[in-house]
């Protein structure tokens, strides 16, 4: 749950639709944040909406620069599937945030210790895995079923967009929130991050702009990175020194590891059957 629900205000949520388009809304907000019912939401009870359409870009980018307690909507250069979260009341379907998933981190020195995999297999699975970069709720009581509407839905929609299986999900939480709700719906804490991060020009998205940044990536795209990106390196991509961060993980499928690594799976259970064989022999 991101940003204290005591400081909501009954138009908070009226601020942001204010913000949209008046057609660009699909449901309206009817109970402040601060009224509503404090009941157990289930995850038939949530519905995550794919954000398709540019006013859903808006609402979705809103709602986070808004409500996240210490994170802005940004444009990822890599694979990107966002919702906007709505709360299923008697058949009326109530906005109550948004969430979004990103290619996961290339390198994690916690999660690669734990899963293991060198760095060709790292490589080639990154694919399969997705990082919550995005999760921002102003209605209490719901992140639990959220996330695990996410866990079911973030499969289908994966592997409908870009073709691969996702079969697990990770995310990265600034001290001093502790994660909570990922703790509540059985994310494993693997540890500490380094405090590093890699970052790049988001060249791509600016060429698609109708804009004079959009117009300079199309022509020099050198120049538009050092007029506009945020690390100021002159570069296309810089390592920069970051907050160390807390590392959480939930796998989608039980044999998650087997399809992360499966040569390296092959090779386990090659070892495991000639050892199985040398004290049968015996």
């Amino acid at each position: 749950m991101s940003g204290p629900l005591a400081d909501l205000r009954q138009g908070d949520m009226r601020a942001v639709l204010a913000a949209m388009e008046p057609d660009s809304v699909d449901a309206v907000v009817t109970d402040p944040p601060n009224t509503i019912q404090r009941q157990r939401i289930k995850r038939g009870d949530v519905v995550l909406r794919l954000v398709n359409r540019s006013s859903d870009t808006r609402i979705f980018a809103n709602i986070i620069n808004r409500y996240h307690s210490y994170m802005n909507h940004v444009d990822t250069t890599n694979r990107r599937l966002c919702w906007l979260v709505y709360l299923n009341r008697d058949g009326a379907f109530d906005l109550a945030g948004a969430i979004g998933i990103c290619s996961a981190a290339l390198r994690v020195g916690v999660r690669d210790e734990k899963i293991g995999w060198d760095d060709t297999e790292r490589l080639n699975a990154l694919c399969m895995m997705a990082n919550n970069y995005r999760f921002c709720l102003f209605s209490p009581n719901c992140g639990s079923a959220v996330l695990a509407a996410l866990r079911y839905e973030s499969p289908i929609a994966w592997h409908q967009r870009y073709g691969d299986e996702l079969v697990a999900l990770e995310t990265f939480v600034k001290p001093p929130w502790e994660g909570s709700v990922y703790k509540a719906d059985n994310w494993e804490f693997w540890g500490m991050t380094k405090g590093w991060s890699f970052s790049r020009a988001p060249v791509g998205l600016w060429k698609q702009e109708d804009s004079v940044r959009g117009e300079l990536a199309r022509t020099d795209p050198d120049e538009a990175i050092r007029r506009y990106a945020s690390h100021k390196s002159g570069q296309h991509w810089a390592v920069q020194k970051s907050e160390p961060k807390l590392y959480y993980f939930h796998s989608l499928v039980s044999d998650w590891r087997a399809k992360l690594m499966p040569v390296a799976e092959q090779r386990i259970a090659a070892t495991q059957a000639a050892l199985w064989l040398r004290r049968s022999s015996k």
